[in-house]
């Protein structure tokens, strides 16, 4: 009889078991159908935010070298410091100067780490060579984050209830029922994954769309490659201007991607450093989509108080199917939303 009543328990836990592992499958399954009927929107804000991001560097004027320059520059004591070379690109920008004093070199090295407006840059600061004199040399690199958050969940009580349930399933041979827990399990953890990243995509959905549409309503029509000698000849048009020498320039081959098509050229000018700067503040705006992907400056040899600048910049022409817009050629463009 006690046998007989051991035997019903356990059949009993069994059932329960097995039943609450039916009912977590429901709910699984439930869940992914809701995911599903949203899926189409959470695709059209991932696309919308694709496009905003792989166009970033063209629209958004935190990620121009001009700005960060200025940054950079604002950071420099009254006397102290003076730049050797300053060069920089999508992912990278590395300084080199000479310091009066190690004491100057450290602390500049200090406040770039520090600044909330370069806090994008991860830094690298090597100690300063210093020199008989005092004077330290000083080189500092800096690296894009690459950001991302973990997210958090409640694993310590699922993990003991795992260690659980593996001594039982030892003890009583349901490896059946231990397997399908750990693929549950899995399941969940993906589910819930999904859910956050769906739920903040539709909260933040009108945001993201509003971006795309002005991407649309924006970006500049190529009608033909000549476009690319045209914005080179425009550019040294601003160049003169601004009292700069063109010493080099270079048109770059076309490229095309799936979200813009691309014509670039490559100039080196030199002049007053504010007027190369104020050049290529010139040559960049939201609504004209151009980056530079590539900018090297330095003092040129012959004269210290000139230096010598080579950019890169390309144009980031709408492709095929797009609408078109009235945006001309090197022109002060409006701000993005």
């Amino acid at each position: 009889m006690m046998l007989t009543a051991t035997t019903l328990v356990v059949l009993l836990c069994f059932a329960a078991w097995a039943g609450w592992l039916t009912w977590r499958q429901h709910k699984l399954d439930a869940a992914l159908a809701i995911l599903r009927v949203d899926e189409p929107r959470v695709a059209q804000v991932q696309e919308a935010q694709l496009r905003w991001r792989a166009l970033e560097p063209a629209i958004d004027p935190a990620t121009y070298p001009v700005e960060i320059f200025d940054q950079i520059v604002n950071l420099l004591p009254e006397e102290g410091i003076r730049f050797l070379d300053f060069s920089m690109d999508l992912e990278t920008l590395v300084i080199s100067g000479e310091a009066t004093s190690p004491i100057h070199a450290s602390k500049f090295q200090a406040d770039l780490k520090a600044s909330p407006a370069l806090e994008r840059y991860a830094f690298s600061t090597p100690v300063p060579t210093i020199r008989p004199d005092n004077r330290a040399i000083f080189r500092v690199e800096g690296n894009i984050n690459g950001g991302g958050e973990d997210e958090a969940s409640e694993r310590r009580l699922l993990l003991l209830f795992f260690v659980l349930l593996a001594v039982i399933s030892g003890l009583l041979g349901t490896r059946e029922l231990l397997s399908w827990q750990k693929r549950l399990g899995k399941a969940e953890d993906r589910l819930t994954l999904t859910q956050m990243e769906s739920r903040l995509l539709l909260e933040e959905a009108d945001v993201w769309n509003a971006r795309n549409e002005w991407i649309y309503q924006s970006q500049p029509a190529m009608k033909d490659a000549l476009e690319a000698n045209q914005e080179l000849t425009r550019a040294e048009e601003m160049a003169r201007d601004r009292g700069l020498e063109t010493l080099n320039r270079q048109l770059l081959e076309p490229e095309s991607t799936g979200l813009y098509q691309q014509l670039g050229f490559t100039m080196t000018v030199k002049g007053p450093l504010q007027e190369v700067f104020r050049w290529l503040h010139r040559l960049q705006a939201p609504a004209d989509f151009r980056v530079i992907p590539s900018l090297k400056v330095a003092p040129d040899k012959q004269d210290p108080n000139l230096v010598v600048a080579t950019v890169q910049v390309w144009r980031w022409y709408r492709t095929a199917g797009q609408p078109a817009s009235a945006s001309g050629p090197l022109t002060a463009g409006t701000t993005r939303p």
